[in-house]
């Protein structure tokens, strides 16, 4: 009889808006609560890289613009011309910066005076096989390019190191809940929810500007994965 007066009650209490907050505890009468711990994990593979990528310019002045235009285009097609011949792809080779600026006089004045032009052109290529890296550095020095900026190493196919980073973070969060689980003196029970970091490859630059592939280090590329794991613990 009382259960009923209460429900008449709740009625009541909604047909005149008035509503009391009622919480998810409150509503499964008798549930306990779900203790958990949270833990993360971290993990990091290393490989060495098999591709890299490099810029490579060629900066010219003149005292008019289209002499400044034309010789560094005239002379970075004799570079990707050099390139090509070690067996790039087209589709390996973009250009990136392509100008022409004025150059003004050194000496403050009302006019700013133009004493000529600068014109460069800068084309990022991407090499597939990182032992061609010193043969293409000499190839386009030997075309005249004159501007070399940094390598960029990575890896062409870097799931199977981001998937194995990822067991190692699993692994670390598993290890760390086993220890906080004992040295509180709790049982570690299943896992309730897994929820990734991200993943990241770590890429080293390097500047070079060598005649040789063995003045070219690619050192290692690390990949690296996150997680963190939710236990039930008992």
């Amino acid at each position: 009889m009382g259960r009923v007066i209460d429900v008449c009650a709740a009625l009541v209490l909604c047909a005149f808006g008035v509503v009391a907050p009622v919480s998810a505890q409150e509503l499964m009468t008798g549930a306990d609560d779900q203790r958990t711990i949270t833990v993360s994990g971290q993990g990091h593979v290393s490989a060495v890289p098999d591709m890299a990528e490099i810029s490579v310019g060629v900066l010219g002045r003149a005292i008019n613009a289209r002499d400044a235009f034309g010789t560094v285009s005239n002379t970075m097609q004799a570079v990707l011309g050099r390139i090509a011949d070690l067996g790039i792809e087209p589709r390996d080779i973009q250009t990136r910066d392509l100008r022409v600026q004025p150059e003004y006089a050194r000496e403050p004045s009302a006019t700013r005076e133009i004493i000529g032009y600068m014109a460069r052109n800068t084309a990022v290529v991407l090499v597939r096989n990182t032992g061609l890296l010193g043969a293409m550095i000499d190839a386009a020095m030997g075309a005249e390019a004159n501007e070399f900026f940094g390598i960029q190493f990575s890896l062409q196919n870097p799931k199977p190191l981001e998937d194995q980073a990822r067991i190692e973070a699993v692994m670390q969060a598993r290890s760390k809940a086993r220890v906080y689980a004992e040295a509180a003196g709790v049982t570690l029970g299943a896992v309730l929810s897994i929820r990734e970091g991200g993943t990241s490859v770590q890429r080293p630059n390097q500047f070079a500007l060598a005649r040789s592939a063995e003045a070219i280090a690619t050192g290692e590329v690390g990949v690296s994965a996150g997680v963190t794991l939710v236990f039930a613990i008992e």
